[in-house]
């Protein structure tokens, strides 16, 4: 092995860089970065054992088609199959996604060749290592939060670099590498990746139990968190919940000063830095207006949907102002702004159907999706389509699951989706089997049905015109709506 190919890094110089996980949103992301730095990309993914080795695109934002439709933003990838890594020569420097695990063969193998081998955060710290780092941390929020700190930045003419790790809507890619002082990045607490930044400020939108395969307990989860503040310039920006009591308490252990935002309740200001106030919600989607320091800073609208989007829009105005942004630039860009991919989605109608599709897998996900449904379709039925994403969280979380699924007029579940786990089918279906009977106890209204297909089939026969399909999950239901999409197209074309 050649001690000199661990010198190498992505900031130094174009390299040969093999993206392990390649189809993954992170990795959609990173791609156009690396490539922005002239590096030459190879992809693999485990999903695509049925490919073989070639250039073709990476789709790395789509077009006003969703779902499995190809057009949009491409970007030229010489995809490679794992088991014939050798045969391509050596790689300078290997990426690899959350879904990847360290100690994987192909990791291993590439490894072994004398290959570097990197986390998607820590490929990202290379890249934007003499940048300005706004990092945007948080159980909830924080892709919405990063894609609007972007998007205010960019039109405020910041030729920034940022990591969004979901799919912005229309043409826009998740990632760029910029060419200013300042990257965005979207920081994930998993297994502690966020350590591996180097902050100037941070926007931290809230601490919640989650990610139970890596934080059994809450300590270590705070831990994390506070190990992540400590990393941060102590004069930089530091901008917390009001409301979240755990965010304060990793700001007290990492010795930091933070400023704060929150939502006014009942007619009561809070006493936050930043606050929303007149808050109103519609199915026009958010307004309110935006107090710092108990001074009115402007007047906002978005049309994004539901309570918690006001806060996701609320934080990222106020770190975008105390950036220098003007009040005009931010009521501006949060107006234009498009939304991302998978965050209540409207992916159109179907049989007089309302389509929706967001990636919420946690309780307060799913009631703050369902909640802002409500706003957005008043008076309609919600038939909330769920595939519980991990039996580790699902099983922490039963109780908050079974709750919130009974304020849906309909809860159709999936078996459990078990990422990085590896339980039987059976117990995947058992699992989801005993959430649809809670539901049910508790005077919901749920089924169990074990694929795609079946959910499919049950929407065709019993949803009725003005329905809203509203699917959630981190893993497949997405696909529902392809589905839908494919055979209006055929009838269009028909």
């Amino acid at each position: 092995m050649n001690p000199e190919v661990y010198t190498k890094k992505l900031s130094d110089g174009r390299h040969r860089c093999l993206l392990l996980g390649a189809c993954g949103t992170g990795m959609k992301s990173l791609a156009p970065i690396l490539s922005e730095a002239g590096h030459e990309i190879f992809g693999a993914d485990a999903a695509l054992v049925h490919r073989g080795s070639g250039t073709s695109a990476l789709v790395v934002a789509n077009g006003e088609t969703p779902g499995g439709n190809e057009s949009g933003l491409r970007l030229p990838v010489t995809w490679i199959a794992e088991h014939s890594i050798r045969s391509h020569g050596a790689f300078d420097i290997a990426v690899r996604s959350p879904a990847v695990p360290a100690a994987s063969d192909v990791v291993r193998q590439l490894t072994q060749q004398g290959t570097r081998c990197l986390t998607l955060q820590e490929a990202l710290d290379e890249v934007f290592h003499n940048r300005q780092q706004i990092c945007v941390a948080g159980t909830h929020g924080k892709s919405t939060t990063t894609a609007l700190v972007s998007w205010i930045l960019g039109r405020a003419d910041r030729a920034l670099g940022y990591f969004i790790g979901a799919e912005p809507a229309g043409m826009q890619a998740g990632g760029s590498l910029g060419s200013g002082p300042m990257a965005v990045i979207e920081s994930c607490e998993f297994s502690r990746s966020f350590c591996h930044l180097n902050p100037t400020h941070i926007l931290l939108t809230n601490i919640d139990r989650d990610h139970f395969d890596c934080f059994p307990d809450e300590c270590l989860e705070d831990d994390a968190f506070q190990q992540f503040l400590r990393r941060s310039v102590p004069d930089g920006i530091l901008l917390v919940s009001a409301a979240c009591e755990r965010s304060h308490r990793a700001v007290a252990a990492a010795s930091r000063f933070a400023m704060t935002f929150g939502v006014s309740t009942n007619g009561m200001v809070s006493a936050g830095d930043w606050t929303a106030d007149r808050v109103s919600l519609s199915a026009d989607g958010i307004r309110f207006c935006v107090r710092r320091r108990g001074v009115d800073f402007a007047t906002i609208h978005s049309r994004l949907f539901g309570y918690h989007n006001v806060r996701n829009v609320l934080a990222a105005v106020a770190m975008c102002a105390e950036l220098g942004v003007s009040a005009a630039q931010c009521r501006t860009a949060v107006e234009e702004f498009p939304g991302l991919r998978r965050r209540f989605e409207i992916r159109g109608q179907y049989g007089g159907m309302a389509l929706v599709d967001d990636y919420a897998h946690h309780p307060r996900e799913v009631a703050a999706t369902l909640q802002a449904a409500r706003t957005a379709f008043p008076g309609r039925r919600i038939v909330a389509v769920l595939e519980p994403h991990q039996v580790s969280r699902t099983k922490a979380l039963f109780s908050d699951f079974a709750g919130t699924l009974t304020t849906a007029d309909e809860a159709l579940l999936l078996p459990v989706f078990a990422a990085r786990e590896n339980p039987s089918g059976a117990m995947c279906r058992r699992l989801s089997g005993q959430l649809v009977r809670a539901v049910n106890q508790r005077g919901g209204r749920a089924f169990l049905l074990a694929n795609l297909d079946q959910v499919i089939s049950r929407i065709d026969d019993s949803g009725r015109p003005g329905d809203v399909i509203l699917t959630m999950g981190a893993g497949r239901t997405n696909l529902i709506h392809d589905e839908f999409t494919r055979r209006l197209q055929r009838h269009s074309a028909a």
